[in-house]
This record gives structure tokens, sequence and C-alpha cells, in this order.
């Protein structure tokens, strides 16, 4: 026989035993075995409780991996089954190379590295979900299973309870993660490429490009978990407002599409000292909407409409451009800058929105192409029940300079 084929049957034979050889052991393994340690190192690891509630398995061939069903990490995600593969040549050097990663539930696909040598686990790699959400992660752990604090109601001001940032601690991370869908709070993102790095407690996520209520955006955000301090600098354009504002802020009376720009930070450990302590300054830029419960331009048409029917439900002012410019201290909005520009009407104003307070107080002066005399109008209020208040004793003052009445 030629040597050459002789040594390839050879080993092709060697192949093939070895391969008989690493499926018969995962076949005897006593996997369960594992279960509990397995449990309690990614507890310990992630701060949360780990339950393997099914069967697990080994699989040596053709990839070396791990199998387990029904798998639940404290209330971060539930998912069917967990499937992971791993490289054989990094575990002989400490190193977890995981080379893919399936779940049944959100699907998870993607490659990983986890080195356990530092004081924490560090994970770098590649992830790619079809929907991803943050909640879980930043929703506090109660132990023992108790049931969450019922929710506020819109108007019932900002959350009081904590956000749990304990996961940033217990880890270090550098990733890319392509998402199809992010919910974080209320907000929803479609599809998002994220940029994550994570060193000692402090997070940098990088959003860029993400989509968002029809429109596009970018966004860094950064966390400082031992401080609790954040930061976030934004940039969406052509978003739909109605839904953008009412999930992000609360706001509903505003309709159109919009450009916003923010450079924000605070500090605190519940959404409600957060929103408190909101610092730094930002623009915005909608088009072609409409503010609901208010028509402005009924009231600048004729003064005798200020004492009609000129505020309620089924009120609107039309506009095709909303503009502004304002800083945040403290939680409150402050504008010198806003104009509002419709088919009939030219509005400009100041004031404050009380964001940590939810309410609004703001000035503002339509003014019409059939009258000289602008109308002062006040807008204030907590955000879910805005009022609108004409200043008569202006338009008297007014009047009585325009007629030379001292």
């Amino acid at each position: 026989m030629n040597r050459r084929l002789r040594t390839g049957l050879i080993g092709a034979a060697a192949l093939a035993l070895g391969a008989s050889a690493l499926g018969a052991l995962a076949s005897v393994l006593p996997a369960d075995r594992y279960k509990a340690p397995i449990e309690r190192d990614v507890g310990r690891a992630t701060g949360r409780p780990f339950t393997i509630a099914g069967p697990i398995h080994f699989d040596l061939f053709p990839v070396p991996g791990f199998r387990a069903e029904r798998v639940t990490l404290g209330g971060l995600a539930t998912v069917d089954e967990m499937r992971i593969a791993v490289a054989i040549g990094p575990l002989l050097a400490g190193r977890i190379d995981v080379t893919g990663v399936a779940l049944d539930g959100p699907r998870l696909s993607g490659n990983l590295s986890l080195d356990l040598h530092g004081k924490v686990p560090r994970v770098a790699g590649l992830l790619r979900f079809d929907r991803l959400d943050l909640n879980p992660a930043i929703r506090p752990h109660r132990a023992g299973g108790s049931p969450p604090k019922p929710s506020h109601r819109a108007d019932d001001g900002w959350s009081k309870e904590p956000i749990s940032l304990d996961l940033l601690n217990r880890l270090n991370a550098s990733l890319v993660v392509d998402a199809g869908a992010v919910a974080v709070k209320s907000l929803k993102l479609g599809r998002t490429h994220m940029t994550v790095a994570l060193k000692d407690g402090k997070l940098e996520a990088r959003l860029a490009p993400m989509t968002l209520y029809g429109g596009t955006g970018t966004a860094t955000l950064a966390i400082d978990a031992r401080a609790r301090k954040f930061r976030n600098r934004a940039n969406f354009e052509n978003v739909a407002l109605a839904p953008f504002l009412t999930d992000t802020i609360g706001v509903r009376q505003i309709e159109g599409t919009g450009t916003i720009r923010l450079d924000v930070a605070s500090q605190g450990a519940a959404p409600d000292a957060i929103m408190h302590r909101l610092s730094g300054r930002g623009a915005i830029d909608f088009r072609d909407g409409r503010l609901t419960g208010v028509d402005l331009g009924r009231v600048a048409r004729t003064i005798q409409a200020m004492l009609g029917a000129v505020e309620g439900k089924g009120q609107f002012t039309d506009y095709s451009a909303m503009r502004g410019r304002f800083t945040l201290t403290n939680g409150v909005l402050t504008s010198e800058d806003f104009a509002l520009d419709g088919p009939l009407l030219r509005t400009e104003g100041a004031g404050r929105v009380d964001i940590g307070g939810r309410a609004i107080d703001f000035k503002i002066v339509p003014r019409t192409s059939m009258f000289s005399i602008g109308v002062p109008f006040h807008i204030f209020g907590p955000w879910g029940h805005v009022r609108y208040k004409a200043d008569l004793g202006s338009v008297k003052d007014a009047l009585k300079h325009m007629l030379g009445i001292h």
C-alpha cells in the first residue's frame, strides 16, 4: 500500500477513534453533579441567584460545550435552553473562550472570551440579539422573590425605587453588541449598534447608529456605578415626538417630528433623585405638528376670544416649527429663546420646565398677521393638568399705549 495513503488512513482512524472516545466520555460524565457548583459560581460572579431547573449536558464533539435547560438568572433572564460552545486551547491557560452562544427565548449569537484570573471576571467579544431588554439588569433584585412595589402612575412623580447597578461592579467588559430592538425603562429603540467598555464599575456605552420612534440617533452613556453618577450625550433626528416624549418624560401634549440635542449629567440612587439633580444643556427643533389642549391662534385673533373656550380637550395649535435652546440646573430646564411658528401664528417665549417636579411655568406671546399686539399667555401647572391663561392686564396696557392713553 502506498505509504502516504497508509499514513492518511491511520490518521483518519485516529481522528475517528478520538471523536468516538470524546463522545463516549461526554455521554458518561455525571453532568448533574456539576449543576450546584455552576449555579454557585455564576451567582457569585453576577450577584444574583442563578438556577438551572432542567438537565445539563456536556458536549465534547464536534465542538466542546455545555447545554442547560430552563435557566434563570435572578430576574435578568429566563430561557428554555442555553447552549454554549468553547475552545479547548484557552481552557488549559485558565481562560474560557466562548465560540458560540445560543438561547431559546431572545435569540442570541456571538462569541465571548472570559478571563477568570483577575479580581473580577473580564468578558470580551461580540453579541447579537434579536431583542434586548435591559430593564431586569437595572431593576433591584428582591431577596426571597418578594413582589415589586406597585408602579407609579404618570402623575405620581418619578419612582423612588433605587436603580440596581451592582452588576457593573462585578465584572469588566469590552463588548460589541448588535440588537434588533432595545428596551430601557420606557424608552424603546429599534436596530442599535453598541460598543461597551466597563472597568472598575465605570461604564461607557456608545450607541451609534440607532433607530428610534421613526428617526435615527447617536448617544454616549457614561455611568460610575460606585459614585452613582450619570452622563448622557445624545443627538436624535426626525423622531416622532408624541410617543418619544410620552415614553421618556411623560409629556403628551406635543405632536410632530423633531431633532433633540442633549448633554446632561446627574447623580442619585433612584429616578426621583436623578431627575431632581439634572444639569446640562440642549436644544430642540420640532417640525410640522401641534400642541394639544389649547388654540393659541384663536386667542390672538380676537381679544374677546380670550374669554371664550380656547382651552380644553378638543383644542389644538398647529405649528410648522418649534425651536429653542435650554440649560438645566437641579432638574429645572430654563429657556430664554423659545419660538413657535404656525400658518397664522408667530410666538416667542421664555420660562421654566421643572423636570424633577414634573411641572411647567412658561410665558409666551402669540401674534398673528391680523394684530400687531402680542397677547401674553401663561402656560403653567403639573404635566398631567397643564393650564393656559391669557394675561389680560398686559393686553390692556398694550392697548392703552397703542391709543396714547396714559
